[in-house]
């Protein structure tokens, strides 16, 4: 299967603009259109309960819909980290596939035009992602001080909602934030996204393109408290920093895991206590 794939993939080992807005902007396009789908099936499946429903009551079907329809506006919580989940996977393990396919020999490349999937040129790149990260953390903790966030409904609060209730949720919230996305996107966007764009328009051109759509990407949870756009740039910023001047994303990977680990934690425990 490994020849067969690599087979596949050898015709295309080129890395430029093109491959990384497909990588970056592929990603956050098929999650909406796999959350589509999922929301599609949904509400034809209650459509249908809805019917046999009523042909089992003798009523008319619509005497029943109206309240079943409200659940496919209002679904469950467990049901939206699920769909929000499967979407995630799906998309980062096609957008993977698709820049592994092209990047060829530049995948652990640490230049500016390789994806750096390869171990950081010093050590003292973890303690800087440590203390980047913690830095930004007290930032953000500072602003939501002084500028707290207004009140915000269940869907508004998005996947952060999940610590309200005990069950799988909260775990999957955790595993997701704190381990699946700071893997996937820095690989996506500091990885593929800047390497394609760094040959066109430079360092600072690609990191300010690669910022842009990351802040894009995260716009559904960040959009209701605009400040957490700026918190998404100086992640971004941090981590960038870190892939050029180490040649590789792994710091930033710790950067963006802790970063991400630590806010969990604070809103976890505003629930638990």
């Amino acid at each position: 299967m490994k020849h067969i794939a690599e087979t596949q993939c050898a015709h295309a080992k080129s890395f430029g603009v093109k491959e990384a807005l497909v990588a970056m902007i592929g990603f956050i396009l098929v999650q909406a259109v796999i959350i589509g789908v999922i929301f599609v099936l949904w509400g034809f499946y209650v459509g249908l309960h809805a019917g046999l429903v009523a042909a089992q009551k003798h009523v008319p079907v619509n005497t029943i819909l109206p309240q079943m329809m409200m659940t496919v506006e209002n679904p469950g919580l467990g049901f939206r980290v699920g769909a929000g989940v499967i979407a995630y996977v799906l998309a980062a393990l096609m957008v993977t596939w698709y820049v592994r396919c092209h990047a060829g020999d530049r995948l652990r490349s640490g230049d500016l035009s390789g994806l750096a999937w390869g171990p950081a040129t010093s050590g003292w790149a973890y303690g800087w992602a440590v203390l980047l990260g913690l830095l930004l953390l007290l930032f953000v903790v500072f602003l939501l001080s002084v500028v707290p966030p207004t009140h915000l409904t269940v869907q508004q609060q998005g996947i952060f909602a999940g610590f309200d209730r005990p069950g799988w949720t909260r775990w999957v919230i955790i595993l997701m934030a704190a381990v699946v996305a700071p893997v996937v996107e820095e690989f996506i966007f500091r990885g593929a996204g800047f390497a394609g764009l760094v040959g066109r328009v430079g360092p600072l051109g690609a990191g300010m393109i690669v910022t842009f759509i990351f802040m894009f990407a995260h716009a559904v949870s960040k959009m209701h408290y605009p400040l957490g756009f700026l918190f998404v740039a100086l992640l971004s910023a941090g981590t960038l920093w870190l892939r050029i001047h180490y040649r590789s994303i792994w710091p930033g990977i710790t950067m963006h895991a802790l970063y991400n680990f630590c806010l969990i934690a604070a809103v976890g425990a505003t629930h638990f206590l």
